[in-house]
């Protein structure tokens, strides 16, 4: 979606256009989550947010402390809304997640105090919320978290706040982070006991 730093790629904007149009005569509803975090730690060196393609941080621990990269991640959701709100079938997209699984301590550790890292990472996140909130108020704004019992500072930005329409909770539990290991013959049954 974007690289090297500030450039946007006009074939993304195509391919999410065309999506939407063709989503929008099947009646399916998007949720679009341009942060896929999943690599950042290991391919942090290919990333439009290391020094070593001219962003701001040397370090992927270093991602929710950095001013900069707060204003990447805005513009980032700027050009996606636009893109979106330029489309005739902007009625497909039913919302936008924030940074997925931003709450994750297996992509980035800020600090080694559980309580203290939540409350830099809420903060982050938080304006980048505000931000989306800002630009789109027509869509719903969602939040792409992994704890299972979220606690403290991570709690209350999840539980106790009107920033987010919705938490949507990715739950890796036994029976569907190793299914292998899963001891059911039917393995569908386990997570619901779960």
């Amino acid at each position: 979606i974007e690289y090297p730093r500030g450039t946007f790629n006009t074939k993304m904007a195509s391919f999410l256009t065309d999506l939407m149009r063709l989503c929008a005569e099947r009646g399916i509803y998007l949720i679009l989550s341009p942060f896929d975090t999943y690599r950042y730690n290991e391919d942090f060196t290919r990333t439009v947010y290391s020094t070593a393609n001219g962003g701001p941080i040397s370090n992927i621990n270093q991602f929710f402390e950095s001013t900069e990269v707060l204003q990447m991640c805005k513009d980032r959701m700027s050009w996606v809304i636009n893109t979106v709100q330029a489309s005739a079938y902007s009625d497909a997209v039913l919302g936008y997640e924030v940074v997925n699984e931003w709450d994750s301590w297996e992509w980035t550790r800020v600090r080694d105090d559980a309580n203290e890292d939540a409350k830099i990472r809420t903060a982050f996140i938080g304006l980048l919320a505000a931000h989306v909130r800002s630009l789109d108020m027509n869509r719903l704004l969602l939040c792409p978290v992994t704890a299972i019992d979220p606690r403290g500072a991570l709690a209350a930005s999840m539980l106790s706040t009107d920033t987010f329409d919705a938490l949507l909770p990715h739950l890796y539990l036994p029976g569907n982070r190793e299914p292998w290991n899963n001891p059911e013959s039917f393995k569908g049954r386990a997570v619901v006991r779960e």
